[in-house]
């Protein structure tokens, strides 16, 4: 338990890195979505 903690502490760049990732990437996917829904709406 120690060792993964210790691990765990040693890098908290890489994951909030990819916490930070993941959510533009989900930001930039519901952008998207609403540009689309707006383009077939407006059709």
């Amino acid at each position: 338990m120690r060792e993964r903690r210790g691990t765990w502490r040693d890098q908290p760049r890489g994951v909030a890195c990819a916490v930070i990732g993941a959510f533009m990437i989900l930001t930039a996917a519901a952008f998207v979505f609403a540009v689309v829904a707006v383009v077939m709406a407006m059709r």
